[in-house]
């Protein structure tokens, strides 16, 4: 994070990137959302719920 810091890049969370997604406006550039994969197959179904 310090790195992306470094490049001026910001993160974001995922829900201040719903909140751009859903508006239809963009985010300031340069951001980023990071997200890691824990691996469990069944989040992809829990992901298709919320669309």
């Amino acid at each position: 994070m310090a790195f992306l810091k470094l490049l001026g890049i910001r993160g974001i969370n995922l829900t201040e990137f719903m909140n751009y997604f859903e508006s239809g406006k963009k985010p300031h550039s340069r951001c980023v959302v990071i997200t890691f994969d824990d691996g469990y197959r069944d989040n992809l179904g829990v992901w298709h719920c919320h669309s």
